[in-house]
């Protein structure tokens, strides 16, 4: 087994990551998603990371399944959007919201008036900012249950795949992005860390009680270089690091922080830099 990667500079604004087992799959991304629909048959789950402006927004689809993890800030609603339908989604079994910052349910409310979703797990904290109000109005109109993972390790079935929760262990944090949920997706053999927006606190209760290697990595709090990330990234091993940055200098040089240690843990480091593509695919080495 191995990771396969094809990058392309094109105006997509859409980064996948696909995830299978048994034969190597090849995929283009065309402008229409079901140009390729059946050359993915065999894959377990696919992950579509949106490209957006120093914010975080993932689509992950298993069997069928679909969960949306963040939903970009509010002036990333047409590309959010955009993403969601050309993705064919028409129901979303899923809404993880790893914590309330803008940037992360900055289009929850919009998701959930135009999708119908069966549930919400997002963590029990609030920053008391408009666009969280809005959400939880929206939530409650709607009469949508909303799940808050309380014990770190909690496990749920999703497609083909498992979703492990870390919330944290404390019930108050002094940084609000320490009160991420972070989570670990397994499908198959394939491993992706999740970190949302966790800094030095968390990072070090994972060092303190590790977790299992995870092949790609999804770098917390847009890879900006907190102290104890090289630990991390030794921890979890991962052979690919993926950035949400945009071509604004403060992230453009936390991209490159993160690009230094994911180096340093020998990863590639891939940034969705608007206009940048990348595709990853796991599959047999023929």
């Amino acid at each position: 087994m191995g990771l396969y990667l094809k990058e392309q500079l094109k105006k997509n604004k859409i980064l996948w990551v696909i995830l299978a087992c048994g034969i190597l799959l090849l995929l283009a991304i065309f402008s229409h998603i079901g140009n390729h629909a059946s050359r993915t048959q065999n894959k377990q789950a696919s992950l579509c990371f949106v490209q957006l402006k120093d914010a975080d927004c993932t689509v992950v689809q298993s069997e069928g399944k679909v969960m949306v993890i963040d939903t970009g800030a509010p002036e990333d609603a047409q590309t959010v959007m955009l993403a969601l339908e050309r993705l064919g989604i028409e129901r979303i079994h899923c809404l993880l919201l790893t914590h309330p910052d803008r940037d992360h349910i900055g289009n929850a409310s919009a998701i959930l008036q135009q999708y119908p979703v069966e549930q919400i797990r997002m963590p029990n904290v609030k920053k008391n900012s408009e666009i969280e109000s809005v959400l939880l109005c929206e939530i409650a109109a709607q009469n949508i249950a909303i799940n808050h993972p309380e014990k770190t390790g909690e496990t749920f079935a999703f497609g083909a795949c498992s979703m492990r929760m870390f919330p944290g262990y404390e019930t108050a944090y002094e940084q609000i992005n320490d009160h991420s949920i972070a989570a670990v997706l397994t499908c198959g053999t394939v491993r992706v860390f999740f970190g949302g927006d966790i800094e030095n606190k968390r990072i070090k209760e994972f060092l303190h009680d590790p977790i299992a290697p995870c092949d790609v990595v999804k770098m917390p709090h847009h890879g900006r270089d907190e102290k104890k990330s090289a630990a991390l990234l030794s921890m979890l091993r991962p052979k690919i690091c993926v950035v949400t940055a945009d071509h604004a200098e403060e992230a453009v040089e936390a991209a490159l922080s993160a690009s230094r240690v994911c180096y340093t843990a020998e990863a590639a480091v891939y940034i969705t830099i608007h206009d940048n593509k990348l595709e990853l695919e796991r599959g047999t080495n023929e």
